[in-house]
């Protein structure tokens, strides 16, 4: 393993709306006594993650319809403007060491370490299919009574002829899902097509007797499309197969998100989804969830909610073992003694804190 040079005081694991908004609130601090603390984002797939599916989002209600690309930008805007880099891999597992900090692993071979960590990696990680969609990928968006007609509408693709040439009656509609999928077998009745479910490696001993093959994989790409069929690489590029269309479901990937693997036990609030505290704190100190992966609602609001509140666990649990006390942020969270922060600084002079933060990170 290769470990960065640099060592981040937040790493962000999730490039989408809640990993942005939370590495956003670590480098933006309002207040005049608190400082930026460096962080970095970490994702294989595009920055902006679900953003770039679909053209409008609802942030709370249908009088607050956004289009997704307004939001995105502003958000790839801040990651700019606060200089925040972008790690484009894939976070296989992450490490706890002696100190207290984290060491996060890539598929790479790279290793990315951090005071804390904020996990928001959605339902799923991407690669590169959101430029896939309407193109023979197909998204679950909605409810689970519509997913049904996404199926028929994945078969329909499939058995199409492009431009003159047949469909190939061996592509068969992918379904990447987990083994959630069980719970949603009716609406596979009838297709009428053939079907491969591509889940998490150990799922597939969970789906025996599924109307179709069940494969495991870790991760996967889309590489080309020949006439109506995708290419798809599987794993690390040396096993490939055809689709005919690709449902992702994340009906499935909502109630059991795909999590990195970590070397140490945390608290559950079910199988498979971790427990938080009121700022989206796990069991374990230092390690923040935000987003989808809490399997919370699945709403962008919440999203940025979820990334403002784990940004600033996040901060202040790296500042703390810096300094060893927690940063003034009390203009968004009532202190426990605000009296105290008055003491912090005269008007016009820089905290000594901030001092030694600028001396050690050489500014």
């Amino acid at each position: 393993m290769k470990e960065e040079k640099r060592r981040f005081d937040v790493a962000v694991i999730g490039a989408g709306p809640a990993g942005m908004s939370a590495a956003i609130r670590v480098r933006f601090v309002k207040e005049h006594e608190a400082m930026t603390l460096s962080t970095v984002l970490i994702d294989p797939g595009p920055v902006g993650g679900l953003l770039n599916a679909g053209r409008t989002r609802f942030v709370t209600g249908p009088s607050n319809l956004f289009e997704a690309e307004l939001l995105l930008s502003a958000l790839q805007r801040d990651v700019a403007n606060f200089n925040i880099p972008v790690r484009q891999a894939r976070a296989v597992r992450v490490l706890r060491r002696g100190d207290g900090s984290f060491a996060t692993e890539l598929l790479d071979g790279s290793v990315v370490r951090s005071s804390a960590v904020v996990l928001a990696t959605g339902s799923r990680p991407l690669s590169n299919e959101m430029k896939w969609l309407g193109k023979g990928v197909f998204i679950t968006s909605r409810g689970v009574s519509f997913f049904p007609g996404l199926l028929a509408e994945a078969k329909a693709f499939a058995s199409q002829a492009d431009r003159g040439i047949p469909a190939l009656d061996a592509a068969p509609v992918v379904v990447v899902t987990n083994r959630n999928v069980r719970d949603l077998l009716p609406a596979f009745r009838g297709l009428g097509h053939p079907l491969l479910f591509l889940v998490p490696p150990g799922d597939e001993r969970k789906l025996k007797g599924m109307p179709g093959e069940v494969l495991p994989a870790g991760s996967w790409r889309i590489l080309r499309k020949e006439g109506n069929v995708l290419v798809v690489s599987i794993g690390e590029g040396t096993a490939f197969l055809s689709a005919g269309a690709i449902v992702l479901d994340y009906i499935s990937f909502q109630r059991q998100p795909l999590l990195p693997e970590f070397d140490f036990d945390l608290m559950e609030e079910r199988p498979g989804v971790p427990k938080v505290d009121s700022m989206l704190q796990t069991s374990c100190p230092g390690l923040f969830l935000a987003g989808d992966v809490t399997c919370r609602y699945a709403s962008i609001a919440c999203a940025l909610a979820d990334g403002v509140t784990a940004g600033f666990g996040a901060y202040t649990h790296a500042y703390s073992r810096m300094y060893g006390k927690e940063p003034p942020l009390f203009a968004y969270r009532a202190p426990e003694k605000p009296a105290a922060y008055l003491r912090l600084v005269r008007p016009g002079r820089r905290p000594a804190a901030r001092k030694r933060h600028e001396k050690r990170k050489g500014g």
